[in-house]
């Protein structure tokens, strides 16, 4: 049995935000500020009334990609730091506070959809400090990269599951072997 997270739903908003982009399917939540904001709704980060504009999509897709490029380091990839550069100017867009109410913790300071994409930067905060963050990896498989958590207890877990992507990936490696 698997370790299980310290915080199952910061580690389930991250995942879900990364997992915006399905490779294997080849669908993106993310492709209209109306896609957006139906993620953020459904998830009740964005109230009904409130709207996303395109600047919006764009600075949510530029933390997307940053959080994908980060998750493939907790692979033991070196990291990446231009990557690093357009995460900390994706993160000063999106501003942050420290509420005291139940003990201080990161919140959103913006309304709206950057509320939203405030979250998801608390839940990466607070994954960092409870030690799950280097937990969430990305599947090194071409044709999937999804985003999954490491429940391994000595973290060296490699696919988001062994009986597709690392079966495929074994007999890929098996076939190259024997045709030398």
């Amino acid at each position: 049995m698997g370790l299980a997270p310290t915080n199952e739903p910061a580690v389930r908003l991250v995942i879900d935000f990364v997992n915006t982009l399905d490779v294997d399917e080849g669908t993106d939540a993310l492709t209209s500020p109306e896609g957006l904001g139906a993620w953020l709704r459904e998830r009740q980060l964005l109230g009904e009334r409130e709207r996303v504009g395109a600047d919006d999509l764009a600075l949510a897709r530029r933390l997307r990609d940053g959080l994908r490029v980060e998750l493939q380091t907790h692979h033991g990839t070196p990291p990446d730091a231009e990557a690093r550069r357009a995460l900390d100017e994706v993160a000063a867009q999106v501003p942050l506070r420290v509420t005291f109410d139940g003990g201080p913790e990161l919140a959103a300071a913006a309304e709206g959809p950057r509320a939203g994409l405030g979250a998801v930067l608390t839940a990466v905060a607070g994954l960092a400090r409870t030690g799950d963050w280097p937990r969430l990896k990305i599947c090194p498989a071409d044709d999937c990269a999804w985003a999954f958590y490491d429940e391994s207890r000595n973290r060296s877990r490699r696919w988001c599951s062994m009986e597709v992507c690392g079966n495929r990936a074994k007999l890929r490696s098996y076939r190259e072997r024997r045709a030398r």
